[in-house]
């Protein structure tokens, strides 16, 4: 599944890209180039723009309208409506960055290139695939983070 996100929802294209999922983002594209670019990908187009919604839905392209709320109940908004699976994992995760796919990298290869406490404290690390970006990932305090919103969105999801 294919997403373009407009510039409104940043954070959830970078929850969407952490799930997993191909995610077409910038805050600088017009609402012409989002239309444009989501027919040309065959992508779902999330907006929080009523006129773009509905400028796209009159151009028979796919999208969705998010509604307020906290980036739990935005992120469950999609999970519910495109049945996607709300979990984590470093393995299929993409770039929140750039939404390139990340690849695991051997720590001895990221000395001097991570912070010398986290490369310390942890042994996993992965890497963007994309060299324009090479960001490197690490299971570090933001990992709870993550999880416990995720179960947050689990928990919207239930009820």
């Amino acid at each position: 599944m294919r997403f373009v996100i407009d510039g409104m929802l940043g954070k959830l294209a970078r929850w969407l890209r952490l799930l997993g999922y191909d995610v077409d983002y910038s805050n600088n594209y017009s609402d012409e180039t989002l239309i444009e670019r989501a027919c040309q990908q065959r992508s779902v187009l999330i907006t929080a723009d009523e006129s773009l919604f509905k400028t796209a839905l009159s151009r028979r392209i796919e999208s969705m309208l998010i509604k307020e709320g906290g980036q739990p109940e935005k992120i469950a908004q999609v999970v519910e409506r495109y049945k996607l699976d709300p979990k984590f994992s470093p393995e299929r995760s993409r770039c929140p960055k750039c939404g390139s796919t990340l690849r695991a990298e051997a720590k001895a290869n990221l000395e001097g290139r991570v912070p010398s406490k986290s490369y310390q404290k942890y042994d996993q690390f992965w890497i963007c695939s994309n060299p324009g970006c090479n960001k490197i990932y690490w299971q570090g305090s933001h990992w709870d983070n993550i999880q416990k919103t995720l179960n947050t969105v689990r928990n919207l999801l239930r009820n």
